[in-house]
């Protein structure tokens, strides 16, 4: 039986002049997510893997290092502007089902996988 993601808020605290890092409490416990957001024009395209820039993810590597916290890689996906989907996933799980360098994979087998941490809507603290 597949296995269901549960839908929850993460809430994401940005830090201070590091892009698309950010500070959030995952499952109870505070962490770094390196965030990426797209926006996409049709439904089909929904999937499609999304492509993390490289200096974000050391920055966020960087800093969960510094701080001795673990590292999350997120990404919601909206069609229209309107919230589909997003994902949550830990760094480990990231490696083993990213494609190509840096794409953060949206297939059904990495969703499947994806589904053990938190399917999530975010929202940005100010």
């Amino acid at each position: 039986m597949e296995k269901k993601a549960k839908t929850g808020k993460v809430e994401l605290e940005p830090v201070t002049k590091i892009k698309g890092a950010f500070l959030a409490k995952v499952h109870g416990k505070r962490a770094v997510v390196c965030f990426h957001e797209r926006n996409r024009t049709k439904a089909q395209a929904r999937f499609k893997s999304i492509t993390l820039r490289p200096a974000r993810i050391k920055a966020a590597q960087s800093l969960a290092k510094g701080r001795n916290l673990p590292l999350f890689f997120g990404v919601q996906v909206r069609v229209g502007s309107k919230w589909d989907s997003g994902w949550l996933a830990t760094s480990e799980l990231f490696r083993k089902h990213k494609q190509g360098q840096m794409d953060f994979s949206l297939s059904e087998s990495a969703r499947k996988a994806y589904a053990g941490n938190v399917r999530f809507a975010v929202g940005k603290t100010a």
